[in-house]
């Protein structure tokens, strides 16, 4: 199965966004592509927040759905486990209560 594990608590190289009304937007970067057996990600939220996401081929087939693991606040980077996936181009999508963002990355051998 597809697991979120933290891999490293840093201020990275994430950037984020304010509005007019100074609500900060979420960024989510993806730190290694192609990968092997993870996917690391960086992330900047202005709270606590309950993050899903969805592998996806490109055939349009849901390989995994991982809904609501909860990511602190701050800059953080993340790891989801690629194991599972053969190699080949895949999409993940992010999602929590504000905000979607989805991704392209490829699964090397």
């Amino acid at each position: 199965s597809t697991t979120l594990t933290n891999a490293v608590e840093s201020a990275s190289s994430v950037s984020s966004i304010k509005d007019n009304n100074s609500h900060l937007y979420t960024k989510i970067k993806l730190i290694n592509n192609p990968v092997n057996n993870e996917l690391k990600f960086a992330c900047v939220f202005d709270k606590i927040t309950q993050l899903s996401f969805q592998i996806i081929d490109l055939d349009g087939k849901l390989i995994t759905d991982t809904k609501y693991v909860n990511i602190k606040s701050g800059s953080s980077e993340q790891c989801i486990s690629t194991t599972v996936l053969k190699p080949g181009m895949y999409l993940i999508r992010f999602a929590g209560v504000d905000f979607s963002e989805s991704l392209s990355f490829i699964k090397s051998e």
